[in-house]
C-alpha cells in the first residue's frame, strides 16, 4: 500500500475566500486524504480562515510576513526549512508570483523533491523583473499548472517554458454547495430591491482590472434610453469609493447599489437576472462557472480565459473590453430576446456539468502529483 505523500501549499493570502483562496480551500476538502497529508502555509491571512481549514485536520500557518526581500523573510526561510524537514514534505505547490519565487527557492534549500508552480491569472500586475526572476525560477519546477490555454500561452510566449512542463487544469464548482431553494423574492427584500423589474449584476472586488468603470458607464447610457433596472456591484477594494463618485457623477446611484463583501455568492447570484463580467485581463472566472451553472445568462469580455468556458451566443455573450457601448447593447439583446436568455442559461448549465466540475478537477491534480511521484519515486 502507497505510503501518505506529506504536500505542502504556499499561498500569499488566506484573508478571504477570493478566487485562489476558494480553490485551494475546496482542493484541501476534496484532497484524497488517504494519500496525501497537506499542509498550509501563508504569508498573511485571516483568523477565520485558518480556523475553518485547521477544522480539517489540515495544520496551517500565518508567517504575517509581507515582503518577501527582507532579514524576516529570510529568518522565516530556515524556520520553514526546519518544518519541512521534520514533516518529510515531498511536493511543495505554490500559488501567485511571491510564494511562486520564495517557494521554489525554499525547496532548493530543502531538498523538496517535487516543485509545482500554479499560474492562475494573466500576468498583470507584473513587469519585467518578475518575468526574469521566473525565467530562472522555472530551471527548478517541475511543472506549472496553468487554469487556461490562455495563461499557458501567456507565460510560454514570455517565459519560455517548455510545452511538456506545462498541464492545464481548470478551475470548477462543487455542485453540493448550490440549490434551488433560495427565496429570491424575500433576499431582495432584504437588499431593499423588492418589485425590482430585472437586476444586473457584478460579482468582483474593485481593483482596475475588473472594469467595474465600464459597467457604471453602460448603467448611465441605459438610464438615457430609459430602461429600468438596477445594478448590484459586489465586492471590496481600493476602488470603491472612486467608483462610488464616478456613479454619483453619471448620475446613476439610484440605480447602482454597493452591496460590499459577501460571502452568500449563491443567494447574490440568484437575484441577479445578468450577470456582467467586464474585466481587462481574467485567466479563469470562477464567478462566470457559477453564474452558468445556477443557468444565468452571462456577459464577459473576450479576455484570457473567458472565451474558453463561454462560446458567444451558446452559452454566453462575449464582448469587448472597454465598451460600455457593447455592455448595453448585450443587455438590451437579453431583455429583448428572453428566449435567447433562457437557452444560454440552460446551455451555460450543461457546459458546466460537462466540463468543470470541481471533483474532475481534483482528480486531474491528483494524477499529476503521482506522474511526479513516479518519475522522482519520491514516495519511497
Amino acid at each position: 500500500m502507497p505510503k501518505i505523500v506529506p504536500l505542502l501549499y504556499l499561498i500569499d493570502c488566506l484573508e478571504f475566500i477570493a478566487g485562489t483562496e476558494k480553490h485551494l480551500y475546496n482542493l484541501l476538502r476534496e484532497l484524497d486524504k488517504t494519500r496525501f497529508k497537506p499542509f498550509v502555509i501563508a504569508f498573511h491571512g485571516s483568523d477565520e480562515l485558518k480556523e475553518n481549514i485547521e477544522k480539517m485536520g489540515i495544520s496551517v500557518r500565518i508567517l504575517n510576513m509581507d515582503k518577501i526581500y527582507s532579514l524576516k523573510s529570510l529568518r522565516l526561510l530556515f524556520y520553514l526549512r526546519r518544518v519541512i524537514k521534520k514533516e518529510k514534505i515531498k511536493i511543495i505547490q505554490t500559488f501567485h508570483t511571491n510564494p511562486d519565487l520564495y517557494g521554489t527557492f525554499l525547496a532548493k534549500l530543502s531538498n523538496i523533491p517535487i516543485v509545482i508552480s500554479s499560474r492562475r491569472d494573466m500576468g498583470f500586475n507584473r513587469n519585467w523583473r518578475h518575468i526574469l526572476c521566473y525565467k530562472f525560477m522555472n530551471n527548478f519546477v517541475d511543472r506549472v499548472i496553468c487554469v487556461s490555454e490562455a495563461v499557458k500561452k501567456l507565460i510560454t510566449r514570455e517565459e519560455g517554458i517548455p510545452e511538456n512542463k506545462i498541464r492545464i487544469i481548470y478551475n470548477g464548482i462543487n455542485p453540493n454547495e448550490f440549490s434551488n431553494s433560495v427565496n429570491v423574492d424575500d433576499e431582495k427584500k432584504k437588499l431593499g430591491l423588492a418589485g425590482s423589474v430585472l437586476i444586473i449584476g457584478m460579482l468582483a472586488n474593485f481593483g482596475p482590472v475588473k472594469g467595474h468603470c465600464y459597467l457604471l458607464e453602460a448603467a448611465a447610457l441605459l438610464k438615457s434610453k430609459n430602461y429600468l433596472l438596477n445594478f448590484i456591484l459586489i465586492g471590496k477594494g481600493s476602488l470603491e469609493n472612486d467608483l462610488k463618485k464616478q456613479s454619483d457623477k453619471l448620475g446613476v446611484t439610484g440605480m447602482v447599489h454597493f452591496l460590499g463583501h459577501r460571502t452568500d455568492v449563491q443567494k447574490m447570484l440568484m437575484v441577479m437576472d445578468i450577470l456582467v463580467v467586464p474585466s481587462l485581463s481574467e485567466g479563469f472566472s470562477n464567478t462566470i462557472v457559477e453564474a452558468l451553472y445556477m443557468k444565468k445568462p452571462v456577459i464577459a469580455t473576450a479576455v484570457g480565459g473567458n472565451p474558453e468556458i463561454i462560446h458567444h451566443n451558446r452559452t454566453g455573450i462575449l464582448i469587448p473590453p472597454k465598451s460600455p457601448e457593447h455592455i448595453a447593447r448585450a443587455i438590451i439583446n437579453l431583455l429583448n430576446n428572453r428566449n435567447l436568455a433562457k437557452k444560454l442559461g440552460e446551455s451555460g448549465r450543461k457546459s458546466v456539468e460537462d466540463n468543470f466540475i470541481f471533483k474532475n478537477k481534483v482528480k486531474e491534480t491528483e494524477q499529476l502529483y503521482e506522474t511526479l511521484l513516479a518519475e522522482k519515486r519520491a514516495d519511497l
